[in-house]
């Protein structure tokens, strides 16, 4: 059951705390006081997908919590003496939002997961939903209890589906798979006869730059060396004999020995700088046989980069894969066919098992729905559920049927408003009013299939009037007795039904525009009522709806 509600800075709503009871709870209001933010936001802490444009201007972010009373089936699923369990979402102005159960962060989908098993919600547009034979089908399947059987149909055509695509992809037809195998084999010997080294494109980049511009350096170092050893007076030559000269009198100038160490250590060092220029000149002897090979091989890269990308050892591995790949195309291809009649063997099975599950509820379920209409003010009108297959448009080896993740089966529903007429399609024949209270059959009787502690109606009512209000309004009172029920409506029929009333307001403060929630005493009822049923001179009705109701 919810217990509480918690909205802050959701639309107009700064701050607001709904605290529904058991029993029929109705919320009323004018059109636009915020009614629809309410379910909005409960769809929303329910996992609901949301945007950016929900957080209230000028705040930071929305804040939306729902607390309940622990079901029985999920005590063991929460720590010990957890009475109530707590759901919160709180979304950013960015529309990213994060997800808490009892505190802790879950995902999207855990929130979703664990709504689904407290809460059903009937929004504005599920009567619409109703004409739509997908959820028909979802409706029986509920109903039967068939949602086990139909994950593993679902999960059995996935897979498939994804052997059929793979199949595909091995059983190319022969000359084009030999057409790819020549090119593989070709490109692989290619880049073998090259046999590429890492790094080494730009290695040779750097040695061909060098040798096409080594000409002047190299004659400069030459020059340089001469300077320096190559002649008497070479700048070497004159150091050393300066050496010699100057160290026969080391003894008897003692201050100058600093000095004599420092032009021994520059001596060195500018010998140091000859044996490195010896070295340079060493390497920038090349032959042009070198620069041709050099540039040979540079063009084979330029020439496999430019067809397979730079990265030739990643493409040859590919490649390599491939070909193993298409030469075991044949075995492969056996093997995956022999898969495939597994997998739709099994699929066929759990498929056929579906549909008679199915076929063995309709019966039952037409009986309980039209049982449900004759009490909510139609009788004698009959809805009946045809379920039928698809037959393959041509004959082929999946099947003579059509089959989807949903199995065989296609659904419709089919409504007869009154006996001696011919039953037509829901979606072609049903009128608002009709349809707000096939919907309510439906959801009444399903919910007995699949109950659930707390159902929400957002407007069931819409489009009805008079005596068909009173009938939905008893209905709904009679829900409430099994399940807490929450009730957005414009009908005082349903609204006088209420074991608590609330009515939402929309009002300035501060210069702002925001909804507040109020619980309504018995003489405001009276009042809330006689407004939905026209003013004033309604009081006197008003006030014998609610004795009436109790």
């Amino acid at each position: 059951m919810l217990l509480e509600l918690r909205i802050e800075n959701f639309g107009i709503i700064d701050e607001m705390r709904l605290h529904p009871g058991q029993g029929l709870s109705v919320l009323t209001g004018e059109t636009g006081a915020g009614k629809s933010l309410i379910i909005q936001s409960l769809m929303a802490v329910l996992g609901a997908r949301v945007g950016a444009g929900v957080v209230r201007s000028g705040a930071a972010r929305a804040i939306l919590e729902a607390r309940f009373q622990t079901p029985p089936d999920l005590v063991s699923n929460l720590p010990p003496g957890s009475e109530e369990l707590v759901l919160r979402r709180e979304i950013g102005t960015d529309g990213k939002s994060r997800s808490f159960i009892q505190g802790s962060p879950v995902t999207l989908q855990n929130l979703r997961g664990m709504a689904c098993r407290l809460i059903e919600l009937h929004g504005q547009h599920d009567q619409q939903r109703l004409l739509d034979p997908e959820e028909q089908l979802e409706g029986l399947d509920a109903y039967c209890g068939a949602h086990q059987l139909r994950d593993r149909v679902a999960s059995l055509h996935q897979e498939w589906r994804a052997l059929l695509k793979k199949l595909r992809v091995v059983s190319m037809q022969k000359e084009e798979r030999e057409y790819r195998l020549e090119y593989l084999h070709h490109a692989v010997t290619e880049i073998d006869q090259l046999s590429p080294v890492e790094g080494e494109f730009e290695q040779l980049t750097h040695e061909k730059s060098l040798m096409q511009n080594g000409g002047k350096l190299f004659e400069d170092l030459h020059v340089a060396s001469m300077l320096l050893t190559g002649e008497e007076h070479a700048l070497l030559t004159g150091l050393s004999r300066i050496q010699s000269l100057l160290e026969k009198h080391e003894t008897f100038m003692p201050e100058f020995a600093p000095a004599l160490a420092e032009f021994r250590e520059a001596s060195i060092l500018l010998e140091n700088f000859y044996q490195s220029m010896r070295q340079q000149m060493d390497r920038l002897q090349f032959s042009p046989e070198r620069l041709e090979d050099v540039e040979d091989r540079l063009q084979t890269y330029k020439r496999l980069h430019k067809k397979f990308g730079s990265n030739l050892a990643h493409v040859q591995s590919d490649f390599l894969r491939e070909i193993g790949e298409l030469e075991g195309a044949e075995v492969n291809e056996k093997q995956i066919r022999q898969e495939i009649d597994k997998v739709w063997g099994a699929l066929m099975d759990s498929a056929e098992l579906l549909s008679r599950l199915r076929r063995s509820s309709v019966s039952n379920l037409e009986e309980r729905i039209s049982a449900e209409l004759g009490a909510l003010g139609m009788p004698g009108a009959q809805l009946s559920i045809v379920v039928t297959r698809e037959v393959q448009p041509e004959a082929s080896q999946e099947g003579q049927f059509v089959i989807t993740e949903k199995g065989l089966d296609r659904v419709e529903f089919y409504f007869q408003p009154n006996p001696g007429e011919p039953a037509q399609p829901l979606r072609k024949i049903a009128s608002g009013g009709e349809l707000s209270r096939i919907m309510l059959a439906c959801k009444s009787v399903m919910m007995e299939a699949r109950p659930v502690s707390t159902v929400v109606f957002d407007e069931v009512d819409a489009g009805v009037g008079g005596e068909v209000a009173h009938t939905i309004a008893e209905r709904l009172k009679e829900l409430s007795r099994e399940s807490q029920v929450i009730v957005i409506t414009h009908l005082a029929q349903v609204a006088a039904r209420g074991d608590l009333h609330f009515k939402i307001l929309k009002r300035q403060e501060n210069g702002r525009t925001v909804s507040r929630v109020a619980r309504l005493n018995q003489e405001y009822r009276v009042q809330e009522i006689a407004r939905m049923m026209g003013g004033d001179r309604a009081l006197d009705f008003a006030r014998d709806c609610l004795a009436m109701a109790g």
